[in-house]
């Protein structure tokens, strides 16, 4: 098959052109919409698919036909001075919040229109494989919601320009308005919520961190299964990690 026989620098060109066009695209693409953007067979984006995923730079979005940047597209990149800095400030608190909740904890930064983690601590029995460098999605996750929430709307606007919002579970907000409805709950009680909103039997609570202009610079998580968090407990998880994000908040004032 011919795109079997494609090799050295026209197939790595190839194969960077795809991942540079799935980090532009927050929603995720399906394997005909890459095709028609690299302008190549669907055989040979296929294979390129089937290459990259197997090493982890792209993955297939959960109950979709899209693809999304994989982990190892975000392992191989250089944090820069702030992130590292940000990180060994933050190590200690969401350890403390992990073991105090007896769940995984981390911390979470605003980049372009994706969430990523800047450090996670894990107390639970079977640890996530979440780690330094994930991104993820803003609309469907706690984290996510706590860093977006105190946005202008037209930063929000910018953040969703088409208004799409992928839906992965019967939970998920998939309407823009409803969307901003819901931050504007985040706002109100100073905490946000996934409750199966992004999987299945997952939950997960998320507070903002402020500076001392009083702008989110980051977000504080903990999250596990729905047996690990019981809906009866999500209050008491809460008033935890918002008290540590409200402690992180005035350290970083007296700073």
């Amino acid at each position: 098959m011919k795109h079997l026989q494609e090799t050295g620098a026209p197939a790595v060109t190839r194969a960077l052109d795809l991942l540079e066009i799935l980090g532009r695209s927050p929603r995720g693409l399906t394997l005909s919409e890459l095709s028609r953007r690299l302008e190549i067979p669907k055989s040979t984006t296929h294979y390129l698919i089937h290459t990259l995923t197997a090493r982890g730079y792209m993955q297939r979005i959960p109950l979709t036909r899209q693809y999304s940047l994989g982990l190892r597209a975000f392992d191989i990149k250089s944090d820069n001075a702030e992130e590292w800095h940000m990180r060994d400030f933050f190590s200690p608190w969401i350890r403390e919040v992990a073991e105090a909740t007896s769940l995984g904890a981390q911390i979470s930064v605003l980049k372009g229109s994706e969430g990523m983690v800047i450090d996670r601590f894990d107390c639970r029995s079977v640890p996530s494989t979440t780690r330094s460098g994930h991104h993820f999605r803003l609309h469907c996750t706690a984290a996510g919601k706590a860093l977006i929430a105190w946005l202008p709307d037209p930063d929000l606007e910018k953040i969703f320009p088409n208004r799409f919002l992928a839906k992965f579970t019967t939970k998920t907000i998939a309407d823009f308005d409803k969307l901003k409805g819901q931050l504007a709950e985040v706002r109100k009680r100073h905490y946000a919520v996934n409750d199966e909103e992004y999987h299945l039997d997952r939950r997960a609570v998320a507070a903002p961190i402020l500076n001392d202009d009083g702008n989110v610079i980051a977000s504080l998580s903990v999250d596990g299964s729905t047996t690990e968090i019981p809906a009866q407990h999500l209050s008491k998880v809460a008033t935890v990690v918002l008290q540590a994000a409200e402690e992180i908040s005035r350290e970083i004032v007296s700073h």
